[in-house]
């Protein structure tokens, strides 16, 4: 319940157009399971389009390039503007949910968003004000699914914006 609530209340804080806005939340006493309430992206997630055998239409080169930009606005409002800076940890394709843009999209003429979701393992870095000096925080578990994890991670326990970066290259 105690990730949860923090997950909530980060989510909360979070205004960005390429990061999912929570709407709400239930926990507490007399709540059996506890739930995020999130806008609705009628997209469903970068993983699902992926998917050949879930998606009848494919994603064009111009939509990748739309999702690609959209993550990495969400990313690096989370690592350089939000307060305090947010490592996600978790970016993959089923964490990259799609929706329609408003209006004309992104000014492409694209009407597709891409916005970053799931804040479960995110890691919130009020020290990390990269500095050459420390720009990482140590940890004793690596957090995320492996294969968008860097190899250095799980040797060294530094997590810092570079686990993102890594795990944005890889999608």
């Amino acid at each position: 319940e105690a990730t949860f609530r923090c997950e909530a209340e980060l989510l909360g804080r979070l205004r960005h157009p390429n990061i999912v806005a929570l709407l709400g939340h239930c926990v507490g006493a007399g709540v059996e399971r506890p739930c995020l309430v999130c806008e609705f992206m009628e997209g469903a997630s970068l993983k699902d389009r992926l998917d050949a055998s879930q998606s009848a239409v494919a994603l064009t080169w111009r939509e990748r390039h739309t999702i690609a930009s959209d993550v990495a606005r969400g990313l690096a409002f989370l690592h350089t503007e939000a307060d305090p800076l947010i490592i996600h940890q978790d970016v993959k394709p089923a964490n990259i949910l799609l929706g329609a843009a408003p209006g004309n999209g992104n000014g492409n003429g694209i009407g597709l968003v891409a916005k970053l979701a799931d804040f479960g393992i995110s890691r919130v870095v009020p020290e990390l004000v990269a500095t050459a000096a420390k720009s990482y925080v140590k940890t004793q578990h690596a957090a995320g699914t492996p294969i968008y994890m860097p190899m250095e991670l799980h040797r060294s326990g530094r997590v810092s914006v570079k686990v993102d970066s890594y795990a944005f290259g890889i999608v």
